[in-house]
């Protein structure tokens, strides 16, 4: 794999103009029943542009999944938390020598409030280190405020080899409008048969659930994926 840099503002450049269509709301439909259905509240949306050209090829998305399963653990040991979150895997769409190779967006929680009352020794000493002022802001007030937050985020995804230290590779922001980014995060999807060789069933919580239509009948994909709660 070779070293390579891809500015993620770049990436998220499209975010900014995208427009829903009939299409998109048709698409994530049973994604937006899953969220309502299980309260899953996403607060933040990570773009991860890896260190290393990931191919678009299958060994190239199992690496990727491998990716997301760890840094899934590292964040949910992080907080103590089981915080949930969905990832999805994008192949770069400009040419030149990104073009053919993947990255990652994914939606996350926030931290349980009784989190942020009660922080990990991990969270105090990661405050501590990078972010004493936030740590005395949590000290006093029980809470973080948002810009600390995505900076703690920043550092904990950073323990994962595939996240770059650099502000290129990595862009982390607080959801204003989730309808739109789920569409966003799953506009490569061209086949309800391909839909999870964009979403990551296999670390998402309750993706597994989707029924998608075929032959004007609806097959459950549960018995493919382990269930995450």
């Amino acid at each position: 794999m070779n070293i390579i840099k891809f500015d993620t503002t770049t990436l998220l450049k499209n975010y900014s103009n995208y427009t829903l269509n009939n299409n998109d709301k048709n698409r994530i439909t049973g994604l937006l029943d899953l969220i309502k259905k299980y309260d899953i509240n996403f607060k933040y949306f990570i773009t991860i542009s890896p260190y290393n050209y990931v191919p678009n090829t299958q060994k190239g998305r199992d690496y990727i999944t491998a990716e997301n399963k760890f840094l899934r653990k590292t964040i949910r040991k992080f907080y103590k938390s089981n915080i949930r979150m969905w990832f999805f895997t994008e192949s770069y769409s400009n040419v030149g020598k990104h073009s053919g190779g993947l990255h990652r967006h994914i939606l996350i929680e926030d931290a349980p409030e009784e989190r942020w009352k009660h922080p990990t020794n991990d969270m105090q000493n990661f405050l501590l280190k990078y972010l004493p002022e936030g740590w005395f802001n949590l000290r006093s007030s029980d809470d973080l405020n948002n810009l600390h937050k995505v900076e703690l985020l920043k550092r904990v995804c950073r323990l994962c080899r595939q996240t770059p230290n650099g502000k290129q590779g990595l862009d982390i922001r607080r959801i204003d409008d989730l309808e739109k980014l789920t569409a966003y995060c799953t506009k490569q999807i061209k086949s309800v048969e391909k839909s999870f060789d964009v979403i990551d069933a296999e670390n998402s919580d309750y993706v597994n659930q989707l029924n998608f239509p075929k032959d004007g009948q609806f097959q459950s994909r549960v018995s493919r994926y382990e269930v995450f709660a």
